[in-house]
């Protein structure tokens, strides 16, 4: 669909201030485990990942797609319901409630 589009893709991995913090070295071995298990080895051209830092994830997705001139925020959810939902809430639905840009997320 993205090749068909002609569209640019940006996987953006937002690391958060605190003890959860990570360095690039390992955020990059993060990213390099996560295409070796979804077998994607090589990206194609269209497709970029960028390392961001912010206070919160809602902040540096939305924030990023500000800065590139986003079409489109896509970000995977859990799919909690009930006091699961209640306690931890939905970074996706944060996004879509707040961003200025259509939000399309999918169950993971």
């Amino acid at each position: 669909l993205f090749a068909t589009l002609k569209a640019e893709v940006h996987l953006v991995h937002v690391n958060l201030p605190g003890i959860n913090f990570m360095g690039t070295y390992e955020i990059q071995e993060q990213i390099d485990a996560f295409l070796r298990i979804s077998h994607h080895g090589d990206l194609p051209n269209h497709v970029q990942v960028y390392q961001i830092s912010d206070y919160t994830v809602e902040t540096g997705l939305y924030n990023y797609a500000k800065k590139v001139h986003a079409d489109l925020i896509a970000i995977p959810t859990h799919g909690r319901s009930g006091l699961s939902h209640f306690f931890k809430g939905s970074i996706g639905e944060d996004l879509a409630n707040h961003a200025n840009l259509p939000v399309m997320t999918f169950r993971i």
